[in-house]
């Protein structure tokens, strides 16, 4: 775990989390989705900039990526005649993700115990600690709403949010946005004791700017295997995180990090 700013939170009574890649990998390899789906309407000639731009882009909504994508299309040949709608993009993305993360499903409505294959480790030992010592939970993800609240059921987390918000159907409206501001604005939380946990640059920038103890994760998903991803560690610096943990396994690091009760029985 990495300390980069020495605003330590205290009193903390309410946290926020991105979903996907977070406290879940069932959505690991959604980049090589997109990517394959940007190449296949832009060309292979346009894999380096597609690439840089997903980099980019991780954590906002779909919507807004596909936005990229039509305009893209839009401004050049179109050889697939494509509609001029991002919403069409969107829905074709979202066929060819299921697909995967349909199979994993399965696998775990038919063999519970494989929930923890998808899980960051340690996430659900840190929703724990914060749920003992009375800190409110919400989960906020740019990810459909049916879906998110379908996956936090099938892992095993959804009892400990009070909330799961997403993306509404045809809506550009943002999960993680509405979330962080309907708490500032009818919690009467002030924001030093809201904690914005994610591993999007997306979210932990909103938390920056509105002065929220911000927690990045930059987890390898396709290892979990405690080590940190560079990349994301890059990201979420920049982001303005003002701490960075692979995974939520140093548990006693953390609770030490937010001034909280480590025991968890």
């Amino acid at each position: 775990m990495f300390i980069l700013h020495q605003k330590e939170p205290h009193n903390l009574r309410a946290a926020v989390f991105d979903f996907d890649g977070t406290l879940s990998t069932l959505r690991c390899g959604w980049e090589a989705v997109m990517l394959s789906l940007m190449t296949d309407y832009l060309g292979p000639q346009a894999e380096a900039e597609c690439k840089q731009y997903i980099d980019e882009s991780t954590g906002i909504q779909t919507i807004h990526q596909m936005k990229w994508l039509c305009e893209k299309v839009m401004s050049g040949q179109n050889p697939k005649h494509a509609p001029p709608d991002p919403w069409f993009f969107k829905e074709e993305y979202n066929r060819r993700l299921m697909v995967g993360i349909d199979e994993k499903r399965r696998a775990i409505a038919k063999k519970p115990t494989l929930r923890q294959t998808y899980l960051i480790p340690g996430a659900e030992n840190f929703l724990q600690l914060l749920q003992k010592n009375n800190i409110a939970l919400f989960a906020a993800s740019g990810t459909d709403e049916t879906d998110v609240q379908a996956e936090a059921k099938l892992l095993g987390l959804a009892p400990y949010f009070q909330e799961i918000h997403g993306a509404q159907p045809r809506s550009e409206l943002c999960g993680k946005e509405a979330v962080l501001r309907n708490l500032l604005k009818n919690s009467r939380i002030p924001p030093e004791q809201i904690l914005i946990c994610g591993d999007g640059k997306v979210e932990i920038r909103l938390g920056a700017r509105q002065g929220c103890p911000t927690l990045g994760i930059a987890s390898r998903e396709e290892e979990l295997s405690g080590a940190m991803d560079s990349a994301k560690k890059a990201r979420l610096t920049e982001a303005g995180a003002d701490a960075i943990a692979a995974d939520f396994s140093e548990l006693p690091a953390l609770a030490d990090w937010l001034g909280i009760k480590e025991s968890i029985q």
